[in-house]
């Protein structure tokens, strides 16, 4: 019998996973998979897995980008090649979105059991794993800004509500970009690092997006008058904004980012919905370093 590993955050999204639990036991063990079980919570190391994990064919992780970037600073450093299958139970879960992956934790599991194997791109930031974005800026790190009531209350219009809330007193910040092609300076507002097609829960940011081609997409909105940030922030969390002069959108492998403002408040990044390094930060990109399951098309 083939052997699955599923780690579970009860303290993801709306908390709502164990509800759900049985269930997904049950379709592991209806496709032929013995399941077992690690419940995260504080202080429990998930390094006092990472021996053990070689002996599985699948290793199952619920929760959101944070969770899932958790498990992958374990294996990734390590070289564990164990496939990865994400089951979404956090607030946004931009990156299984991205994948299609269904938001119902039992039709997750059917699809990834039935599902196919592929690789996708990680990044690495400061020596730090991430599979779906890095950047800083408004917006960016609003996810350390909504406290665990809100989320759990709200969902993810949490983060748009702070997002609005922020308009007010965001500022920008001036940064020095270099690539592996050019060098510049820049006043921002934001920028994205991406891997897939969205964050925050915005999911069609990057329509050009792939997590297969060696190649992540910055994308930052320039210093603009505030009140003309609404308009221009719509335009992005649609995609609708590849022609606009005033956001810059590169496609590299490569970025190393400096930060060059006296005011410190966007010095630190967000990395997979979670507090990131301070800049500067050099970000690389690794290309199919992730074993991953996702659901088959059609």
């Amino acid at each position: 019998m083939k052997k699955v590993k599923l780690i579970y955050n009860p303290n993801a999204g709306d908390k709502g996973f164990k509800l759900s639990l049985d269930a997904c036991v049950t379709a592991f063990q209806n496709a032929g998979y013995e399941t077992h079980l690690f419940r995260m919570h504080t202080g429990l190391d998930l390094e006092t897995l990472a021996d053990g994990l070689n002996e599985y064919d699948m290793l199952a992780v619920s929760g959101g980008d944070g969770t899932v970037n958790q498990v992958l600073n374990v294996i990734l450093p390590r070289d564990i090649s164990i496939p990865l299958a994400i089951i979404p139970s956090g607030t946004a879960n931009d990156f299984a979105s991205y994948l299609k992956i269904p938001v119902d934790p039992e039709d997750a599991v059917t699809a990834l059991v039935n599902g196919e194997l592929t690789y996708c791109d990680a990044g690495l930031v400061n020596g730090r794993y991430f599979i779906n974005v890095c950047g800083s800026g408004v917006f960016v790190n609003i996810s350390e800004m909504v406290d665990e009531e809100a989320k759990d209350t709200l969902g993810k219009y949490a983060y748009y509500l702070k997002g609005v809330e922020q308009f007010s007193s965001c500022v920008p910040f001036r940064i020095r970009v270099k690539t592996q092609t050019r060098v510049f300076e820049e006043d921002v507002f934001m920028y994205f690092i991406l891997n897939s097609a969205g964050v925050g829960g915005f999911n069609n940011i990057s329509a050009q997006a792939s997590i297969q081609d060696g190649l992540f997409e910055f994308i930052a909105v320039k210093a603009v008058p505030v009140m003309d940030l609404a308009v221009l922030f719509l335009k992005v969390i649609k995609g609708d904004f590849l022609e606009d002069n005033r956001v810059i959108v590169i496609k590299e492998p490569y970025f190393h980012i400096e930060y060059l403002s006296e005011d410190k408040q966007f010095l630190t990044t967000g990395v997979d919905g979670e507090k990131g390094p301070e800049m500067p930060v050099e970000v690389k990109n690794l290309h199919r370093k992730i074993k991953l399951i996702v659901p088959k098309e059609g």
